[in-house]
Formats: C-alpha cells, structure tokens, sequence
C-alpha cells in the first residue's frame, strides 16, 4: 500500500470531522437507538459498511452506534491491503472510546465494553460493490465518500437488496458536483470541469451523488423515507500562516489528483494546466490557498 495514500486519509480525518453534519448525525444515532430497541436484547444489530477502505469513518459509526449494545459489523473493500489498515484503525479506535480488543484475527476483530453486554464483533471482506451480501440480511447500510464513485442509481438498488424492510441507510460525505478553491483563478473553470468530467470517465462514477442520492431516496415509490439530510462540505483554510494538523499534505494531495485527472484530458491544454498547477501550489506553499468541496449527508429508512 502506497504510503502517502495512507497518509492523505490520516491527513483528512480532520477535515471529514469537521464537516458532518450534526443534524443528521444526531437523528441517526436516535434511530439506531429505535432500530436496536425493535430488534431486542439478544439479536445483534447487524451492519455493512461499503467502502471502508482504512478504517477512517469507523469512529463515525462507532458513534452512531452507541445505543447499540450488540452489533455485527462487515467492512467491505475492494482493495485487501487498505482493509489490513482498516483492522489496525479499528483496534486503535476502540481503545481510544474505552472499548477492549478481545480477539483479533487476520480478518476479524471482537470488541468488548466495561458492561459484559456490550459487544461489537467485527468482520473484513474484500468485496466490490455489488457483493455478495444477503437479501435482507442488514439493518444498516453505512458509507462514507464513496457513492460517487458508483453509476447514478447503485446506491439506492443496493441499498433495496442489502437492506431489511426496517432498515437504514446512512451516507455521509458524498461528493455533490461542486470544487472551489481560493483566491479565484481565471483558469478555475476549465481545469475543475476537466476534473469533474474524470470523475464520470472509464470508472462510471456520479459527481453529482450527492445531491442525486437526496432525490432518488426522497422519490415516490422509492421504499424509504428521508430522515434527515444536509451539506457536510469539505473546507481546509489556512490559520496563522499554515495549516492545521496535515491538512497541508491533504491540499496537496487535492492538487495532485487534479493533475492526474486533468491531465489525460484532450481539450484541456497542457499549458493552460501547468499555469494553474503552479500558481496554486505556490499558494499552498504560502499558506493563502483555501479549499470547498460540496458533500452531502443521508439518512433514510426503509418503509417498503
């Protein structure tokens, strides 16, 4: 596994943190605490995340599932070596909130709290999106910064197969169409079109899900309710010329995707790219670039 990869999604822990949405965090907690009530003492609530990829969003379910005394938790991921991150994070995870790694195996964590009835058993599977899960099996789908990189549609089919007829779906983070950086560049317009059209490309993905999420889930006929939804926007602005934590090394990353993505583009001139590129990495290197990326927040339920 790349190292700097690694590092970047150290490095945005910080900066997921202070973009979620309380309000959607708040109501899906309360509904996990309904969920787990409705499925009584003795049946675990039983969770799939997609995505999982290092294990970064595991505090943010952690969270929300704090009501929850017995869970069965399955992280999924295509790539095995970020899931062998993903264990490590967990373990770390759980020592921080007061948590006991009770057993640990290659593929499987069980986690135990100071009441014996607590407990969170925790499973690694290296799978693609659609996997082979059950029909029905889950009562939480949960994801973070990950349905834009799907087809238009996936999330709330998967999630209609994936999920029991109670069930919640909780996305957060997920991109929504829009990429701003500052001070205001005059070559902004074509280099962020470029970047956003690559995110369409060979691997089909939606950059506008987020937004596209909030109208499927919200259709008539869709089988779910909306119960909660709004911006959880990325912003990394410099303070006391820097920046906090390793959020220079996130901007930095940011600037290298660009260029990657950007730079396989045809109608984008070379010249015009590499003009953009160096203005706005010598504003990283003096503390005065600013950074937005418009995300969104979800919570459903499953009515039907």
């Amino acid at each position: 596994m790349n190292a700097g990869f690694l590092r970047y999604l150290a490095a945005k822990r910080t900066v997921d943190r202070r973009a979620l949405h309380p309000g959607v965090a708040s109501r899906a907690t309360a509904a996990a605490r309904r969920l787990s009530e409705r499925r009584g003492p003795s049946r675990a609530v039983r969770v799939l995340e997609v995505g999982s990829g290092a294990g970064g969003a595991f505090p943010v379910w952690l969270e929300l599932l704090a009501p929850c005394p017995r869970i069965e938790f399955v992280a999924t991921d295509a790539d095995s070596d970020l899931l062998d991150a993903g264990r490590d994070a967990v373990s770390r995870c759980a020592v921080e909130c007061g948590l006991v790694v009770a057993a640990s195996g290659t593929r499987r964590v069980r986690l135990e709290g100071r009441n014996p009835a607590r407990r969170i058993e925790v499973v690694f599977r290296t799978a693609s999106v659609p996997g082979e899960a059950a029909a029905g099996r889950f009562d939480l789908l949960v994801a973070q910064s990950f349905w834009d990189l799907l087809p238009p549609g996936a999330a709330i089919a998967y999630a209609r197969r994936v999920l029991a007829p109670d069930g919640l779906f909780c996305s957060t983070l997920t991109f929504a169409g829009e990429t701003r950086f500052e001070p205001p560049h005059g070559l902004d317009e074509p280099i962020l079109a470029s970047y956003h059209r690559s995110m369409r490309g060979d691997r089909g993905g939606d950059p506008r899900a987020g937004d596209r999420l909030v109208r499927d889930f919200r259709a008539a006929g869709s089988g779910f309710r909306v119960l909660a939804e709004g911006p959880s926007d990325w912003r990394v602005l410099p303070v006391d010329r820097g920046y906090p934590g390793d959020e220079r090394f996130f901007l930095e990353t940011i600037l290298g995707f660009v260029a990657k993505e950007t730079g396989a583009d045809p109608a984008l001139p070379g010249p015009v790219r590499r003009e953009w590129l160096t203005d706005r990495r010598r504003q990283l290197d003096e503390a005065r670039l600013a950074y937005r990326a418009r995300q969104r927040d979800l919570l459903t339920e499953r009515i039907g």
